[in-house]
């Protein structure tokens, strides 16, 4: 049972680091990355950096929270997610 929790824990985790950008647009038709988030503006920060290893301009950073109701009649939850649009320098 211990394992079945650890290697589960560990597949979240690995997944959270692999975040893959879309390809967008600027105004002026330069190319840019838009990451989304749900752990915070870090994550989406580390992601450019790895996509972006000489440095990013931000372009565009947003915020949008989404109510949740769990199961049960518990009180909703509200997540929020990031996202952030880079250019490459």
């Amino acid at each position: 049972m211990k394992t079945n929790i650890t290697v589960l824990l560990l597949t979240f985790i690995g997944s959270g680091c692999a975040i893959q950008p879309t390809v967008t647009k600027t105004a002026d038709g330069q190319q840019a990355y838009t990451f989304t988030c749900s752990a915070g503006t870090e994550q989406c920060e580390q992601a450019s950096t790895t996509w972006c290893p000489t440095g990013y301009d931000v372009i565009e950073h947003g915020q949008q929270a989404s109510p949740v109701v769990p199961h049960y009649g518990e009180y909703p939850v509200t997540l929020l997610t990031d996202s952030l649009t880079v250019q490459c320098k």
